[in-house]
């Protein structure tokens, strides 16, 4: 349940309230604007402030700020609650016999200039009379720890105590104090009504002492290239200074959806200000404030986007595009703004960047002047990972998002995808600036990739394609969760093969809750980030291909899954790499994607300006009785009563609405847009009808529609052995044909209203080598049934069951025992 505290004034929304329950691992709360990075510990109340060094994972100490009260030393606290806000910390402990609250905020200082610059402010309260002290000190650098868990209670309790025992110059001259560390890159100031003095310790080194018995100190921390710049930082009214930073987060966080899920709704809000704190001007966003500094794949351009924030996503392409390497590759960036490589690249990222950004935008102006670095991009990525030219790719490490030490060897199904998408964006680019040659020429390469992706690596047999092809012809079989999702969400192939290759997704690398894993390639998927974990930058791309699949009451579930970790009592709001974990890193990718999926996905919203048109799909599950998004330039509202809904869409100009709604295989009763009655059409679909119809180019619409459910029957066995009769039969529905496009029947007879034929033998041939690991990884099999309804509705319908071996024999007590699969086959409805 939410409930709410009170720090200093600020009224905040936590999952906890009074002390920390039993549940709760102490690790450190943050904040951040640009350059600037705050920690408060969670075990004891002592807060630092850092900026960004130039090594990925590690950084500079601006300051320590160490609290004691009447000389009770902060290690002696109790009941000590320390939670995130919107822009801040928030602590709230007893010490020295006295409530204390306390409020540490980043001012929004720094990003609109090239310094290196930053501020904070420091806020205690307490009891007049109470004297409450501050010290503060720098100390050189900072190694954020990869792995918190590692840190145990102990050791927290002794973080960032000392203070940097190098020569530091503090001087003191009325409410300002100065440090200059020669080790540090910048100078600091502190300016405090409190009583400033300087401190020296043998242990802590020299230090800022800053003490006040008026019942509130204030200590400002500020940073830049010289003292005066950094004083300039400070603010003259530190209220005012803080009302600015509520009153900002306040306005970004207008942006929200709501949902039945109440964690749905608070990670889509944590995610905007998690994005907020990661974002460094002009290059984009860091990997995570928590421990991994450095701009990496940039897919927050389309969370960005859907915030108002476009001129983020351009200025960030722009930036990227400007330190691109001689030999084509897009860099990531070092926070000191120079480029690197590292894992496979970030070509393809970037160009799914620019798509989506001239989707959103049909900004001509940046088509023009990033259309020659995409033929660089193009050129750098083919002339790497197709080397031998025939439009199969290879990757290094990480084509997606989070399988670190997984890479393409060799010709394989998903750097293939990605270059086909790359090569379409080209054309989409040329599109804009009314280029059909190059557009042509593109489009043109794209396809042959296609068709020798699907001559060279797709299992007809399993319907799906393989990881890759290695030098000696040898197809591995068994890829990452974007090698089976990719292919549906890219239209690479039709529905039928679709529902195939995301139905592996399902059988294979899906959780109870919801969440989609990364793969089967290691065995200790239990643990880690090298690629087998269930990641939250995984759970979008589920979304995204369920809701194309027309799985209406499965698209929102990983982002549900995902929501769940991020809302866990331990991290509340701060987003994770991975699902088992409780260190609060402020992961910043997967916020982005979970934004955009959200959008996009669920409630179906797709602009796509050069071709003046917005696709409304939404993929709302059954079970929801309403839904709202709230977005600067967009919104959407959804109620349904019973199998009536109605949805109202708000945003992307005065353009055409085309209108692709996935339900249940149903009869639609009435259809309106705008109140009107219009037009519209039954497609069908796998496993579901897909109503499409078009509205007026308009900026608001609003669709009402009531439909029939149709009740279709289907009795299928979920196993067959090998040679073994298969048999279906059907109520409420007329079975035209079926569709056998693995070959998994030898023979087959249709009629109206049932199926009857013969396993093909030989099918698990070649997979069972790989032991029942193997058999359960390959076994399952679909075959599809086109039916017609009595009022004419036509659609596809799948029928999913496993492959058995005739017989199987293993040891069991030095015997070996035959199962005979013939006598044990399993039935069950499907609907």
């Amino acid at each position: 349940m939410m409930k709410t505290r009170f720090f200093c004034g600020l009224l905040i929304s936590t999952l906890g309230c009074g002390m920390a329950s039993a549940e709760r691992k102490a690790t450190w709360r943050m904040a951040a604007w640009h350059e600037t990075m705050l920690r408060f510990n969670e075990t004891v109340p002592n807060a630092s402030m850092l900026t960004y060094d130039s090594d990925i994972v590690k950084s500079f100490f601006v300051s320590k700020m160490v609290t004691s009260v009447d000389g009770a030393s902060a290690t002696d606290a109790t009941d000590l609650v320390v939670e995130d806000f919107p822009g801040g910390i928030g602590a709230d402990y007893m010490l020295g016999g006295a409530g204390i609250k306390a409020v540490f905020v980043p001012l929004m200082v720094g990003r609109d200039t090239a310094a290196k610059e930053g501020a904070s402010l420091y806020r205690l309260e307490s009891k007049k009379g109470r004297t409450l002290v501050v010290e503060c000190g720098p100390g050189a650098r900072a190694h954020n720890f990869v792995v918190a868990e590692l840190v145990d209670q102990v050791q927290m309790r002794a973080l960032d105590f000392n203070y940097s025992t190098n020569k530091i110059e503090v001087t003191v001259e009325g409410d300002f104090a100065t440090l200059a560390d020669p080790e540090l890159p910048f100078v600091t100031v502190i300016r405090s009504s409190g009583r400033i003095s300087k401190g020296t310790d043998s242990e802590k080194g020299s230090y800022v002492r800053i003490e006040s018995d008026a019942g509130k100190l204030d200590v400002v921390v500020a940073y830049g290239p010289d003292v005066e710049s950094a004083k300039k930082l400070t603010p003259a009214d530190n209220d005012r200074a803080l009302a600015a930073v509520m009153g900002y987060y306040s306005s970004l966080l207008e942006s929200r959806i709501e949902t039945p899920e109440e964690n749905l709704d608070a990670a889509f809000r944590s995610a905007i200000y998690n994005l907020e704190y990661n974002y460094v001007a002009p290059y984009g966003w860091v990997e995570c404030i928590g421990y991994w500094h450095a701009i990496w794949h940039q897919q927050h351009t389309r969370a960005a986007e859907w915030l108002g924030q476009t001129g983020r996503s351009r200025q960030c392409l722009m930036e990227q595009a400007k330190l691109i390497f001689p030999d084509g590759q897009i860099p990531n960036i070092h926070m000191n703004g120079k480029g690197f490589m590292a894992f496979g690249g970030t070509n393809q990222y970037f160009m799914w960047e620019v798509r989506q950004y001239l989707r959103f935008t049909r900004d001509v102006g940046f088509a023009k002047w990033i259309a020659p670095y995409l033929d660089r991009v193009l050129k750098g990525t083919m002339d790497r990972d197709d080397a031998d030219g025939n439009l199969l790719f290879g990757w290094n490490l990480q084509i997606g998002n989070q399988e670190d030490f997984v890479a393409t060897p060799h010709d394989g199904t998903s750097p293939t995808i990605e270059a086909i998408n790359m090569m379409k964006t080209r054309a989409e680019v040329a599109d804009v600036l009314g280029d059909a040659e190059t557009a042509k020429l593109w489009r043109g390469r794209a396809a042959l990739a296609q068709a020798n992706l699907r001559d060279t690596l797709w299992m007809k047999d399993l319907g799906r394609f393989g990881f890759f092809v290695d030098p000696q012809g040898v197809l591995r079989p068994d890829g990452q969760y974007h090698t089976f999702l990719y292919p549906a969400l890219w239209d690479i192939v039709d529905p039928i093969d679709q529902y195939t290759t995301v139905r592996h997704v399902r059988d294979r690398l899906y959780g109870e809750k919801g969440e989609v894993y990364c793969s089967n390639n290691f065995p200790e998927h239990y643990r880690g980030t090298w690629g087998m974990q269930a990641g939250c930058a995984q759970q979008p791309w589920g979304a995204w291909a369920f809701a194309k699949t027309g799985l209406r009451n499965e698209a929102y579930r990983p982002l549900k899954a995902a929501a769940d970790w991020v809302m866990h009592e331990n991290l509340r709001g701060s987003w994770p790499e991975v699902d088992d974990t409780f260190t609060p890193s402020y992961f910043s990718p997967p916020a982005g994607l979970y934004i955009a999926s959200m959008v996009e996905a669920i409630f179906g919203l797709k602009p796509n300006l050069p071709e003046q048109q917005f696709e409304i799909s939404p993929s709302f599950p059954d079970h929801w009785p309403s839904a709202k998004l709230t977005l600067p330039n967009h919104s959407a509202v959804y109620s349904r009563e019973g199998n009536t809904i109605r949805y109202e869409v708000s945003g992307s100009g005065d353009n055409a609405r085309i209108i692709r709604w996935k339900l249940p295989v149903c009869t639609i009763e009435s259809f309106k847009i705008d109140g009107a009655f219009a037009d519209f059409e039954i497609e069908p679909g796998v496993g579901y009808v897909e109503l499409t119809a078009q509205a007026p180019a308009s900026d608001k619409t609003s669709i009402e529609f009531a439909y029939n459910e149709i009740q279709a029957l289907f009795d299928c066995p979920q196993s067959v052995a090998e040679g073994d009769e298969f048999e279906v039969t059907s109520e409420g529905v007329t079975i035209n044909r079926i569709i056998d496009r693995s070959g998994i029947l030898s023979s087959v007879e249709c009629r109206a209203s049932s199926v009857s034929g013969v396993i093909s033998r030989h099918l698990l041939d070649d997979y069972l080598k790989y032991g029942s690991l193997g058999e359960m990884n390959f076994a399952r099999r679909t075959v599809f049934l086109e039916c017609t309804a009595p009022n004419g509705v036509e659609f596809i319908q799948p029928l999913d069951f496993a492959v058995l071996p005739r017989y199987e024999a293993r040891l069991s007590g030095g015997e070996v025992l035959i199962r005979n699969n013939t006598q044990e086959r399993l039935f069950g409805k499907a609907v």
